[in-house]
């Protein structure tokens, strides 16, 4: 599948591609953050986005296996929202 469709993709599709490793979370992530660089100043849908966060998220979460340990308290568990601010 190439790279540009993966950032169309539901996490509900993306999650058994993640699983079955057909899709590099690590690429996917890379991927979604070009594709918000690239955007961002059009849609203006991001505030701010911290690209060594959410690598240091999904390292941790990647470290904890597939469907491993629960997240810490108080975190996502590697999954991270997007909010619009207030116009």
């Amino acid at each position: 599948m190439p790279a540009t469709d993966l950032t169309h993709l539901t996490i509900h599709q993306l999650r058994p591609l993640i699983e079955k490793g057909e899709v590099d979370p690590r690429q996917l992530l890379r991927n979604l953050l070009e594709r918000i660089q690239r955007d961002n100043p059009t849609l203006r849908s991001y505030i701010a986005v911290d690209p060594d966060r959410l690598a240091a998220a999904l390292e941790e979460r990647l470290a904890r296996g597939p469907r491993g340990a629960p997240a810490r308290a108080g975190s996502r568990g590697g999954v991270c929202r997007g909010a619009r601010g207030a116009a």
